[in-house]
């Protein structure tokens, strides 16, 4: 949505999302049990998780719970993705195994979840915990659905794990189990996805990271990109040859999107802030460590107190008869994390988990988070509309401090809408009242309108679900388990102007790998100059300052016979000597300027050289 005016369309919304098969937003606590049940709670609690790979939300909560609380968790995970379910189910599989080396279970859990391929021992150790586990699961499912189609539609339970430990029941359908069972089973000459294909469709332009990302964190991304193993920077990848069956399913077509960051799937803040972990710049190694920390963690505290967990795949609108008829239990859950599904079916998250939700008379602290950013700009009330283009007003006048301070106006009003407005443009969709625009949507007709109860039903005013108590849903006046608007997921660096150019790029990127090959592949994915282009400019400029050294350091003629035209030759090299070091000065804040790049390149990797030691390191 956009409003036309004398400026041009100036969207809602100043940026828009590529494809990403990770999730937008990071894990949470959502227990918060010292905010809401106690500190100190030991009873049952049962959580219901329907975003997109709700086991990271399971393991962060569990790890961040109070020492002195010892509940009982009774966990149900419903995904939706057939990657999701592989990834989930595997590593739990893992996880169940109490007997197993937490350090080799972490380290083999974290490679399931986010590497493309895994390296030999990866590969031997998964296959030790999980092929017995499903070698006879086959002949099980044939024999239950045998030759009846109709009986595929439902679910047939297995149970692994460990009692008093960690205890799993999948319950998959025949499509579920044949799809499980055959990409881990399948053979390994699998067709390895084009990387390069997905980052041309997926990934962020190359112009916008160099400006926004300092060169070793854009040097961590492309090496992401290139090979997508969750590795430390400076670790080989090349013993990583096993295609890992969780993004590689039966159509060998690979993941649409698994070349985007997967960093977003856990709190930025806590990655970057992980002092163990001593190269300060180097993201991905961080990422690494800390996951192993948050399982190894995970798996200390099962042993003090058991889990029992649910995996199932179900479509959301038959959730709700789907949870009572396979649990044989009470279908009332204490949190329901609902995730991003709100913002593309906000309604039918509302009808399918209102009957899930336990009550507040007997817990008040149930709680059903969703996670909403776009779709609420879409109510139709006057004040939302009149806040956005309030918001647009203030891109063309003055505002808040803050906005004046970090992201002056660039243009005047009247003038076109372009990317100089967009940092401008960001700030003020993150100063947003986004309370208030969340209230505004609840109470919109147009999208939750339902008749007020009343004698003659087709003649009483439409209003929100919020004023009828339909569902007997309410929304929290203050939220208590986690904070309204948490997930503010932005670039790990505003780069500084002048921070980096082209040419010190392309040095960065020779200085990290030996393989030309691999350099080629970069350049070529990332719109970058040929290496033959660069290999002559690089012979032009070093005869070029061969040559200017030379005239430079020319010998003084010290005699009185050639007095007279000593002075001309030595105002000559002094105006060389003065030329070249206007042009030094000159150039130094163009970026990528032919004429005198020489100097502007060597002042520049002088200053990233000291930036990046870390990561060199």
């Amino acid at each position: 949505m956009s409003t036309n005016d004398e400026t041009g369309g100036i969207p809602d919304h100043p940026f828009l999302d590529n494809p990403s098969f990770w999730s937008p937003y990071a894990a949470s606590d959502i227990l918060n049990l010292a905010a809401n049940e106690g500190p100190e709670y030991d009873g049952p609690l049962r959580l219901l998780l329907i975003g997109a790979f709700g086991l990271r939300h399971l393991i962060y909560s569990f790890v961040a719970m109070p020492e002195t609380a010892n509940p009982l968790l009774y966990v149900t995970i419903n995904e939706f993705s057939k990657p999701d379910i592989m990834r989930t189910f595997l590593s739990l599989l893992i996880l169940s195994e109490e007997e197993a080396d937490d350090l080799e279970a972490a380290e083999a859990v974290i490679h399931v979840w986010y590497s493309v391929k895994w390296s030999k021992q990866t590969q031997s150790y998964i296959d030790k915990r999980v092929r017995r586990l499903l070698a006879g699961i086959y002949t099980k499912v044939q024999s239950y659905y045998g030759d009846d189609e109709d009986m595929r539609a439902e679910c047939f339970a297995v149970k692994f794990g460990t009692p008093g430990y960690l205890t799993l029941d999948a319950f998959f359908d025949w499509h579920t189990w044949d799809y499980v069972l055959e990409t881990y089973f399948a053979d390994e000459d699998v067709e390895i996805m084009n990387r390069e294909a997905d980052v041309l469709a997926c990934g962020e332009a190359f112009d916008r990271i160099r400006r926004t990302m300092s060169p070793s964190r854009a040097a961590a991304l492309m090496k992401w990109r290139l090979d997508g193993i969750l590795v430390p920077y400076g670790q080989s990848s090349s013993s990583y040859t096993k295609p890992n069956p969780t993004f590689f399913p039966l159509d060998r077509k690979g993941v649409y999107g698994i070349t985007r960051e997967p960093l977003s799937e856990w709190p930025m803040n806590e990655i970057l802030d992980y002092s163990p972990y001593i190269a300060k710049n180097d993201v991905y190694g961080k990422m690494k460590f800390y996951l192993r920390q948050k399982v190894i963690t995970f798996r200390a505290r099962l042993k003090k107190k058991g889990m029992l967990i649910k995996l199932m795949n179900c479509p959301l609108n038959h959730m709700a008869g789907h949870i009572p008829k396979y649990h044989h239990e009470t279908p009332n859950f204490d949190r329901i994390e609902v995730g991003t599904i709100f913002e593309t079916l906000p309604e039918l998250c509302f009808v399918s988990c209102a009957p899930l939700l336990r009550h507040s008379d007997e817990n008040p602290s149930a709680t059903m988070l969703t996670m909403c950013r776009d779709v609420i700009t879409t109510a139709e009330v006057p004040e939302t509309r009149q806040l956005l283009e309030l918001e647009k007003y203030y891109l063309y006048y003055p505002t808040i401090e803050l906005v004046e301070t970090m992201e002056p106006r660039r243009l005047a009003f009247g003038e076109q809408y372009s990317t100089a407005l967009l940092p401008r443009h960001l700030l003020l969709v993150h100063q947003r009242n986004w309370q208030i625009l969340f209230y505004n949507y609840l109470h919109d007709v147009k999208h939750f309108g339902l008749r007020v109860p009343g004698d003659d039903k087709s003649q009483q005013p439409v209003a929100s679900i919020m004023i009828t108590g339909y569902l007997g849903l309410s929304a929290k006046h203050l939220n208590t388990i986690v904070n309204q608007w948490p997930n503010v997921l932005c670039w790990l660096e505003w780069k500084k102007t002048r921070d980096v150019s082209p040419k010190e790029w392309f040095k960065y990127l020779e200085m990290s790998t030996r393989d030309e090959e691999s350099v080629r592949m970069w350049k070529r994915t990332y719109g970058c100059l040929s290496w033959e282009q660069r290999t002559r400019n690089k012979v032009k400029e070093e005869a070029e300052m061969t040559q200017r050294i030379v005239r430079t350091k020319m010998p003084k003629k010290h005699d009185n016979e050639a007095s007279d035209g000593n002075d001309a030759d030595g105002e000559e090299s002094s105006d060389v000597a003065c030329q070249a070091e206007q042009t030094h000065s000159s150039h130094g804040d163009v970026e990528g300027n032919d004429d005198g790049e020489l100097e502007t390149t060597l002042h520049d990797g002088e200053m990233k050289n000291e930036k990046n030691q870390d990561l060199t390191e």
